[in-house]
């Protein structure tokens, strides 16, 4: 792999990272070297460490300016400013309940679901709509309130939000944030016996117009949709929006299927590297489709990945919490890319050969 990387960059003559970098016609030559070429990221020793729960049920964990949020089903007797949803200032050391808006004339006892961040702001959805905090969770108000039937699902990307409503009322079914900033529903032509759902994901590259909602996937922004069965993740591979579900994945919307190597039950990705963080039913991977390599965690069900500055977490499916240290990894990524703006002479392409070879 090495010897590819040199052949890409002597074909590219003796120019200085800077202006490989700022070329399209030079990154389309290297691209294929540095997708395959991972500076020891998967070598390192990870180390796990078991650090405290809030609470015992936990659903979820996801991570939004440097703090550490995490989830639970509410007991029958919780209303929702009762304190289903915690948050870590320290990563995990010591948790904290927020407080939540009740929703009008309503009385909470009922479920969370899913829990998003995007932007610096957190999404969670519950069975009165969707719940919004845009400072870290000292306020939360509601994005999305409805009393009738639960959003169960929202997802985030670049702005762009969708969700789904479960039963069979009039806002059931996928429902998108317009770009005037409302709730609008967008069934299209999916039927009235299939309009009750459970999970949606938007897409990486265009979170306006793609999505997808249980079964049904729309490249239109919900006026039409397709039946393509139901996908787990979207993220980006290099530069490509890339579905994923159970042990497969797509990277043309779901026409066609590859092996994707594991089965994920939880996804986070590196954006420093474009590498991918897996859960799974036997423990964590990282890597990317086909290429995967266990970091931690054997035999351990994990249901819910994030990143917290220089911390992988891991939730499990009986509740622990699991942290690692991944900043040898940033490390090594910073040092990598931050050669761009420090290289000037023409012997800048055997410089960043001679570190890939130190990083073998």
């Amino acid at each position: 792999m090495l010897n590819s990387i040199k052949r890409n960059f002597r074909n590219l003559g003796r120019k200085s990272l800077s202006a490989i970098l700022s070329s399209s016609l030079s990154l389309t030559s290297i691209a294929p070297a540095f997708s395959e070429y991972d500076p020891k990221i998967a070598d390192t020793n990870y180390t796990w460490d078991l650090v405290n729960s809030p609470t015992d049920e936990l659903q979820e964990l996801e991570s939004v300016n440097g703090y550490l949020f995490s989830i639970r089903n509410p007991n029958p007797s919780d209303s929702l400013q009762n304190g289903p949803i915690f948050r870590s200032e320290n990563n995990g050391d010591s948790w904290s309940q927020m407080q939540l808006p009740p929703p009008e004339f309503f009385y909470f006892a009922g479920k969370l679901y899913d829990m998003d961040d995007d932007l610096g702001n957190l999404y969670i959805s519950c069975d009165n709509g969707i719940l919004m905090t845009k400072d870290n969770g000292k306020n939360f108000d509601w994005s999305f309130l409805w009393y009738w039937d639960p959003t169960t699902s929202v997802d985030f990307k670049n702005g762009y939000g969708w969700a789904t409503v479960k039963n069979w009322g009039s806002m059931s079914g996928p429902i998108r944030l317009s770009p005037e900033g409302y709730w609008e529903r967008q069934r299209g032509n999916i039927t009235w016996a299939e309009m009750s759902m459970s999970n949606v994901v938007s897409d990486s590259l265009d979170p306006l117009n793609i999505a997808y909602a249980d079964n049904w996937r729309t490249k239109d922004g919900g006026e039409t949709w397709e039946r393509i069965g139901a996908i787990d993740f979207n993220v980006l591979v290099d530069g490509t929006s890339t579905a994923i579900r159970q042990n497969q994945y797509s990277q043309d919307y779901g026409r066609t299927w590859k092996n994707l190597g594991i089965s994920p039950t939880a996804l986070e990705r590196f954006e420093q590297s474009g590498q991918l963080f897996a859960g799974t039913q036997n423990g964590v991977y990282i890597g990317r489709p086909q290429n995967w390599q266990k970091i931690g965690l054997n035999n351990v069900k994990v249901k819910s990945l994030t990143l917290n500055d220089d911390y992988l977490f891991a939730l499990t499916n009986g509740g622990d919490i699991y942290r690692s240290d991944i900043s040898p990894e940033l490390s090594k990524v910073e040092k990598l890319f931050n050669l761009s703006n420090s290289w000037h002479n023409p012997t800048d392409a055997n410089d960043l050969i001679e570190m890939l070879e130190e990083n073998r």
